[in-house]
Parts: C-alpha cells; sequence; structure tokens
C-alpha cells in the first residue's frame, strides 16, 4: 500500500536543501514524499494545517490533539499504536517500521530509503477522512 507517483531525490541536490510535500488525510497508502533520506544524516520535519478524520471526530493537526470527544473514541488498530489516529507518522523505505512525527521531529537516519508518510487512522477508515498537511523536510546536518 504505497503511493510512489514521484522519484525520491537527496536534498542535498534541492536549492535550500529543503522541500514541502502535501500529506492527504484520506488516502489509504504511505505517500511518497520525494525525498531520499542518507543513512547519518540529520532532518527536520515540519507539518502545518490540519485534517479532519471522520464527521463525528474533531478537527486536528499533526499531532492528532483534539480529535477525540464524546463522539469519537479511541478504537484502536490505528498504525503506530499509542498515538492518536490522526497524528502525522512516517518511514524511511517500504520495509521499516512505522513512527511518530507530529507538528515536528528532527532526526538522524539510521538507514537510507525514501520517506513516506500518512495519517495514523487504522485501515477500513480512511474513507471519511479530509483535508491535508503541508509538510516539510529539510536537510540539517
Amino acid at each position: 500500500p504505497f503511493l510512489d507517483n514521484v522519484s525520491a531525490q537527496d536534498l542535498e541536490t534541492v536549492r535550500g536543501n529543503q522541500v514541502s510535500v502535501p500529506v492527504r488525510s484520506e488516502l489509504d497508502k504511505w505517500q511518497n514524499s520525494g525525498v531520499a533520506i542518507q543513512r547519518g544524516s540529520t532532518y527536520r520535519i515540519t507539518a502545518s494545517g490540519t485534517w479532519h478524520l471522520g464527521g463525528l471526530c474533531g478537527i486536528t493537526d499533526a499531532t492528532g490533539e483534539g480529535l477525540y470527544n464524546v463522539t469519537c473514541w479511541d478504537l484502536g488498530n490505528q498504525t503506530v499504536a499509542g498515538r492518536s489516529h490522526a497524528a502525522l507518522i512516517g518511514k524511511i523505505g517500504q520495509q521499516a517500521l512505522a513512527f511518530y512525527i507530529g507538528t515536528e521531529f528532527t532526526f538522524t537516519a539510521d538507514k537510507d530509503g525514501t520517506l513516506y508518510m500518512m495519517s495514523n487512522d487504522a485501515p477500513a477508515f480512511f474513507f471519511d477522512n479530509s483535508g491535508e498537511l503541508t509538510v516539510t523536510i529539510k536537510l540539517i546536518d
């Protein structure tokens, strides 16, 4: 379940060493960021905007905070357990474990691979999502 509609490139070859990409909430596939992560390099990922996961849930940002309310509950089965269904998550390469990104995440890569991102929703529940985040990936070292 990967959306590979772009070729990933090393941020050293991009003006300003950064790119901004949309991550759509209704896509039930890992979305290719277009960024080839390089082992040993340090990156900062920031996300802005809001999305809505279902008509009964609250509008939220990349943290997923404020999603749950009296009509919207955490029923589990999200990709990254222990994080809100609306959290922004990522993985480096198709075989890697998923990790929480939220609104800001800085890390030094321990492997090479394409950065993929998506909403932390449960597999059967993407159909009623709306909105997208703008995610900026910057090479900082």
